[in-house]
């Protein structure tokens, strides 16, 4: 996936690599495992699991340079979702698997090039994680958009990161983590997530695949005002697990009165209140005029007037 992707609350989606190791329910139809094994499991089997392989993606750059292009065409910033096919923040201590290239060999690196070259350092998550924000500030016209399921550690790594490029912050990047319904882990994890709230611009939870309610109610008052944009949508695919359309709604009602933007992505493949639906297109159910007009509801966490970019 590349520019223009079909993720509807992004402009593009730029990988370093495809791969991950799952971490909890929600992963439990993961699309881009999915995906990866329909594309090339022929080839290098499955990349998930911590011994697993990872695929590098070579072009990553070349993704970003190309969004860059679109935002100078267009005078508007645009927003770019990174490892939508992995997670940034995966732990690099725990993979032990080689990183590959798309025919399978192991891939090292010396000097930052990457090559199937003897002798040189193994490729690792670590490298490529250092390679991403040593580029960050090459793309002032971009909003990097990352999605972790993993947001105990992002501080660790954002601070980290910031201390060795001698940076405050990365005023670029939204810092987002995904939940399924808003339980303890839930309530953790968004507790974590507001922790880094010092390093980005913008920081997001994803409610999808939504398995149950999203009260938010359940947050504290100060964790819930650190957040500035809810995603929800149901699940996709043969198997999606039912979802109820009542908890788009009260997520949508609770997050606008708390003055969060809320982005509603889509109905999923097995919604709950199929009565209420017009087909449209597609199977996820993602074409908003077929949905009740009180769900209509796509806005993000800044104006119109904050995406211009002048070049």
């Amino acid at each position: 996936m590349g520019l223009n992707c079909s993720i509807e609350w992004t402009d593009h989606s730029a990988n370093l690599w495809w791969g991950c190791t799952h971490h909890g329910p929600g992963c439990l139809n993961c699309y881009a495992e999915l995906l990866a094994k329909r594309v090339g499991g022929q080839r290098w089997g499955s990349l998930w699991g911590p011994d697993r392989p990872r695929r590098y993606i070579a072009g990553w750059r070349s993704t970003l340079n190309g969004a860059v292009r679109i935002a100078r065409e267009k005078r508007r910033r645009q927003m770019v979702f990174i490892n939508d096919m992995s997670d940034l923040f995966e732990d690099p201590d725990k993979h032990t698997g080689p990183m590959i290239n798309d025919h399978g060999e192991t891939l090292n690196i010396h000097n930052r090039q990457i090559a199937t070259t003897t002798g040189w350092d193994p490729l690792r998550i670590s490298h490529l994680v250092d390679m991403f924000f040593e580029s960050l500030n090459d793309y002032p016209s971009l909003i990097f958009q990352l999605l972790t399921k993993r947001p105990n550690r992002t501080l660790e790594v954002l601070k980290s990161q910031a201390t060795r490029l001698g940076v405050v912050s990365f005023p670029n990047v939204w810092l987002g983590t995904s939940i399924n319904e808003l339980n303890d882990k839930a309530k953790a994890d968004i507790l974590s997530l507001t922790q880094s709230r010092a390093f980005v611009d913008k920081l997001f939870v994803s409610y999808e695949p939504a398995t149950g309610p999203c009260d938010l109610r359940g947050l504290p008052d100060l964790t819930l005002s650190s957040l500035d944009w809810i995603i929800t949508g149901g699940e996709s695919g043969h198997d999606a697990r039912l979802f109820d359309l009542d908890w788009m709604h009260q997520t949508q009602t609770q997050a606008s009165a708390a003055n969060i933007a809320v982005f509603n992505k889509q109905l999923g493949s097995n919604p709950l209140q199929r009565d209420e639906i017009t087909f449209v297109n597609g199977t996820k159910h993602a074409d908003i005029s077929g949905w009740p007009p009180i769900l209509r509801v796509r806005d993000f966490p800044i104006s119109n007037e904050e995406f211009t970019f002048v070049s």
